[in-house]
């Protein structure tokens, strides 16, 4: 339920309550003052690359959502995890606050290329930056920038992380199964 309350300037801020437990509520400050898609864009670059997402979302709005939202020890899931943003904000704030949360990340290989009449791969209309920077499918993408925030997380805070903190993950793929596994 969305409740206005007056700001410490005296403008209307909308404020979102989440019940965390049944002892508490915690009033959560509008999504806009966590960031823009332009932070977001701005941070994705600097870790992997420019131009190859439009719009992924702020690490600062998902680390604000999950640090009132989940425990510390929870399982994030992101169905349509992209540029992996969510993976990069529970690492970040695993980081700040000591959790154990994990993530899961689910992203189907979209191709950044076609093969045209010839056999030759051909970039599409979206994914030119991403091919041209290697980048095959948009899991490689997600899957590296994993790989780049937990090597930057390490840097940033080698003094203050837990000493288990190595930022690794699993890497599933969904296959058709053949006959004899079938049978």
């Amino acid at each position: 339920e969305n409740l206005i309350y007056w700001g410490s300037h005296g403008q209307k801020q909308p404020r979102l309550i989440i019940p965390f437990d049944e002892r508490r509520t915690i009033y959560l400050q509008s999504i806009l003052n966590y960031g823009s898609t332009t932070l977001g864009r701005n941070e994705f670059e600097e870790l992997v690359g420019k131009n190859m997402f439009s719009y992924p979302k702020p690490t600062e709005l998902l680390k604000k959502i999950l640090g009132t939202s989940s425990k510390k020890d929870s399982v994030i899931m992101d169905f349509f995890a992209g540029s992996s943003t969510t993976a990069d904000a529970v690492m970040q704030l695993n980081a700040e606050d000591g959790g154990y949360r994990n993530f899961i990340m689910v992203q189907l290989p979209e191709k950044t290329y076609h093969t045209n009449k010839d056999g030759k791969e051909v970039p599409t209309k979206g994914g030119k930056a991403a091919y041209d920077a290697g980048f095959k499918s948009i899991d490689e993408i997600s899957r590296e920038r994993i790989r780049r925030a937990a090597k930057k997380i390490k840097e940033d805070n080698e003094l203050t992380l837990p000493e288990d903190f190595d930022g690794s993950f699993k890497h599933y793929r969904v296959v058709k199964p053949t006959k004899q596994t079938l049978e």
